[in-house]
C-alpha cells in the first residue's frame, strides 16, 4: 500500500544541498566579491549539468564572475594533487563523517535543509566481539538515531 502523503524535492532544494556539501568538503575561499564561493560551485555545477564549458555557463548567467575568475578562484582553492581532491570529495558526498569521530555517549544533531529542520538524538557505542574466522577479538562502533523519544537512555 503507498502512503497518501507526496513528498517531493524541488530542484531548488537539491541544488542548494549539493552547494552546501560540495562548499563544506572542498572548503573552497571567497576569491573576490562577486566570485564567491557559492557562486564559483553553482557555476561548476551549471556547467556539470548542461555537460557545457565553464565559459558558456558564465556567458549564461546574467551578473556571474567572467571565466578566468572562476578558474582563478578554482586553481588558488582546490588542492593541487588529485588524490586530495578526491578524498575531500568523497567525504563531503558520502555524508557527514564527524559523528564517527566522537567518543561513546550521547549527541544532538539537527538536520536543516531551507526552512525544514528536524533534531534528532545519536548515540554512538562499541561492541566488542570474536571474529569467527580467526578468533581475535575485534571493536566494532555502532551509530544508533532516535527523534521524538523521551526519557533517559
Amino acid at each position: 500500500m503507498r502512503s497518501q502523503t507526496s513528498h517531493r524535492i524541488s530542484s531548488t532544494q537539491v541544488h542548494q544541498w549539493a552547494v552546501s556539501w560540495l562548499n563544506e568538503g572542498l572548503q573552497l575561499k571567497d576569491h573576490g566579491w562577486k566570485c564567491t564561493a557559492v557562486v564559483v560551485l553553482s557555476i561548476v555545477l551549471r556547467a556539470a549539468a548542461r555537460t557545457c564549458s565553464i565559459n558558456a555557463a558564465c556567458r549564461d548567467l546574467r551578473h556571474a564572475p567572467s571565466d578566468q575568475a572562476v578558474f582563478n578562484a578554482l586553481g588558488d582553492g582546490l588542492p593541487k594533487t588529485l588524490k586530495v581532491l578526491e578524498k575531500r570529495l568523497h567525504q563531503a558526498l558520502t555524508g557527514r563523517r564527524w559523528i564517527k569521530r566522537q567518543k561513546v555517549g550521547w549527541y544532538s544533531h539537527t538536520l536543516k535543509s531551507g526552512k525544514q529542520q528536524a533534531s534528532l538524538s545519536v548515540c554512538v557505542a562499541y561492541r566488542t566481539h570474536k571474529h569467527r574466522k580467526d578468533g581475535k577479538r575485534k571493536q566494532q562502533k555502532l551509530l544508533f538515531g532516535g527523534w521524538k523519544v523521551k526519557g533517559s537512555p
